[in-house]
């Protein structure tokens, strides 16, 4: 049975897709280059392929993040479904704003008890589970994804 839904949002990693996309344009520059110079060497277009292809790949499965939280629980994932992660409402000691560091980068980062999940912007949740291990959730709403999880937890 679904679970009803109470906030969802999913985000785009700009930065992430503009990262990616750059890799993309070195190697087709760099693919034109071989050509134009040394004609078409078969070894040095599959190795281009193959990188294109991984960058395609990893835009596809990094691009995004999806937040979602139900009465029960909260759950998050990049992409189509990478790394889905679900934390029961019940699981959570407090939650609060912060701000990410811009030398934090972006992407999932684990820094002794804090792992981090930002593909996007400056703003995350902290939550701090009960079993004392910390997440922050980078979210463009940090507001409306507490708030959430303020009405999740007096449900409960």
């Amino acid at each position: 049975m679904e679970k009803a839904t109470i906030y969802e949002r999913t985000q785009t990693g700009t930065g992430v897709l503009m990262g990616l996309g750059a890799g993309v344009a070195l190697v087709v520059v760099v693919l034109f280059v071989i050509m134009a110079t040394e004609g078409m060497d078969p070894i040095a277009l599959s190795v281009l392929i193959v990188v294109l292809g991984i960058e395609a790949l990893l835009m596809w499965l990094l691009g995004s993040m999806t937040i979602i939280v139900t009465m029960d629980d909260i759950r998050f994932h990049m992409g189509p479904g990478v790394g889905r992660k679900i934390i029961p409402i019940d699981d959570i000691r407090s939650h609060k704003m912060v701000n990410v560091p811009w030398y934090m980068g972006r992407g999932v980062k684990y820094t002794g008890n804090r792992t981090m999940y930002v593909i996007a912007g400056s703003h995350a949740l902290e939550l701090e589970l009960r079993s004392g291990k910390v997440i922050w959730l980078g979210t463009g709403e940090p507001e409306a994804l507490g708030d959430a999880l303020k009405l999740a937890e007096k449900k409960k």
